[in-house]
């Protein structure tokens, strides 16, 4: 919610785009109950990641990013900002000598991207089953 400062038609807007470009680009699994969705956990494996091809910016990302840029939310420039912090925590968390950017490291490990429960379903294992089924796949 920070991202979006409260504003449910950017929040609707952005997880929208973000679940697109997981199906296009990695492996979404989802936990639903006749309600809707109540779960969701997003994966990248080795050699790919969230929103690093076109066609996954294509899905909605983009719409979201000059939107957000459009309506200039004080959080656009704290997310930029974050967005270079977390290069540098990179270099630092996965830099090597042989890769002292720590970019192999990212592309060559399975990624969480995302991964949410709703509140009122938390503590029931749903979640556990989310992890689980994605660390069936890096096995």
């Amino acid at each position: 919610m920070a991202i979006t400062e409260g504003n449910e038609d950017l929040l609707l807007m952005m997880h929208s785009a973000a679940a697109r470009a997981a199906i296009v680009g990695g492996h979404l699994y989802v936990a639903l109950t006749d309600s809707g969705v109540i779960g969701t956990a997003s994966w990248f494996r080795p050699g790919s990641g969230f929103l690093d091809s076109e066609e996954q910016m294509d899905q909605g990302m983009k719409e979201f990013g000059a939107r957000l840029a459009s309506l200039k939310l004080d959080v656009f420039q704290w997310y930029t900002k974050l967005l270079a912090s977390y290069q540098n925590f990179c270099k630092k968390a996965f830099g090597s000598a042989d890769d002292p950017t720590g970019v192999n490291f990212k592309r060559d490990n399975w990624k969480i991207h995302s991964f949410a429960v709703l509140p009122s379903y938390q503590g029931r294992g749903i979640g556990r089953l989310l992890l689980e089924v994605g660390e069936r796949q890096v096995m």
